[in-house]
């Protein structure tokens, strides 16, 4: 999967949640940051650990 094609699934997402679009392109500016800092192992291991519910 494309990193394209998770920005697409993150905004659709969004808009069926009902963020507005400068909320859309404000968690989009943080989601590119994440692409460029974070491997795709460790965002998978994060997720999987649950942390993010805490």
């Amino acid at each position: 999967m494309s990193n394209d094609s998770v920005r697409g699934y993150v905004v659709m997402t969004l808009k069926n949640l009902g963020y507005k679009e400068d909320e859309i392109d404000k968690i989009l500016d943080e989601l590119y940051l994440q692409f460029d800092t974070i491997t795709e192992y460790e965002a998978e291991q994060y997720y999987y650990s649950g942390a993010w519910k805490k």
